[in-house]
C-alpha cells in the first residue's frame, strides 16, 4: 500500500470526522470541523496531485479556500456576537419615577377621594418626578446595555398611556422610541430586568429581576455596582 493511498484514507476519514461534528447538535459547532476539514481537503489534494487526478485536485483546491473564507467568516460573526449588548428592562413607577411625588400634588380632598387608588387618578402620571439618581443611572446603563423601559400602563386610567410617554420625552427622551407598555412583562425576551414587584409578569421574567428597593438593591448605587 503506497504513502499516497494511507494519506488518501486519512483524509477521506478527517472530513469525514467534520462533518459529523458539524452537524451532530451534541458536540455543536466548534473550531475542529474546520480544522478537520481543512486537514482532511489539504490531504486528498496531495493524493489527486500525485494521482494526476486533476479535475479532484482543482476541487479540492476550491473546498481548501472556501473551508479558510468559512472559517474567517465565522469567526467573525461569533466576534460580533458576543460584542452584543445585553437586554436590559427597567420599570418606571417606584424604578425611576417618584410615584410618590405625584401623590403629594393632590389636594387633601383628592387624596381622600381616591385612597388606595390613586393609579387611577387622571394625569397623576404626568405630575411625578424622577428618583433621585434614576435619570443619570439610565443614561450610564444604556452606554453598556440595550435599555427598555417596561412599565405596566393603568388600565382604569387612560390618560396613564401618553403620561407615561411624556414623561420619558421629558425625562429621557432618548428613550422615547423605547418604552414598552404591557402587563405581561415575562413576554419580553431579555437578560435583566429591573423591577420593584413582583408582578405583571416580573416574577415570570426569563432573565434575571433586580427586586429595586430590595437590601440587596436598596437604591440605584447598589444597581449600579451589580450591572457596570
Amino acid at each position: 500500500m503506497g504513502i499516497y493511498y494511507i494519506i488518501g484514507i486519512i483524509g477521506v476519514f478527517f472530513v469525514f470526522i467534520a462533518f459529523i461534528i458539524s452537524n451532530n447538535k451534541k458536540y455543536g459547532k466548534y473550531l475542529f470541523d474546520e480544522i478537520f476539514n481543512f486537514l482532511g481537503s489539504f490531504l486528498l489534494s496531495i493524493y489527486a496531485f500525485n494521482g494526476r487526478m486533476w479535475p479532484f485536485f482543482v476541487l479540492n483546491i476550491f473546498w481548501i479556500i472556501w473551508s479558510i473564507k468559512l472559517f474567517f467568516s465565522e469567526k467573525k460573526l461569533k466576534k460580533k456576537k458576543n460584542n452584543k449588548k445585553k437586554v436590559l428592562y427597567i420599570d418606571m413607577d417606584g424604578v425611576i419615577v417618584d410615584f410618590q411625588s405625584g401623590v403629594n400634588t393632590l389636594s387633601d380632598e383628592e387624596k381622600i377621594k381616591n385612597e388606595g387608588k390613586y393609579c387611577k387618578v387622571k394625569d397623576i402620571f404626568s405630575k411625578m418626578k424622577p428618583i433621585d439618581g434614576a435619570v443619570n443611572a439610565v443614561k450610564k446603563l444604556s452606554e453598556k446595555y440595550d435599555v427598555y423601559i417596561l412599565s405596566s400602563p393603568g388600565w382604569d386610567n387612560a390618560s396613564a398611556w401618553s403620561d407615561k410617554y411624556n414623561w420619558v420625552n421629558e425625562y429621557l427622551p432618548f428613550m422615547r422610541k423605547r418604552l414598552i407598555l404591557s402587563n405581561h412583562k415575562n413576554l419580553n425576551k431579555g437578560d435583566y430586568l429591573i423591577d420593584d414587584r413582583y408582578a405583571n409578569g416580573s416574577e415570570k421574567f426569563y432573565g434575571e429581576l433586580i427586586h429595586f428597593r430590595s437590601i440587596k438593591y436598596k437604591d440605584w448605587d447598589s444597581v449600579l455596582d451589580h450591572l457596570l
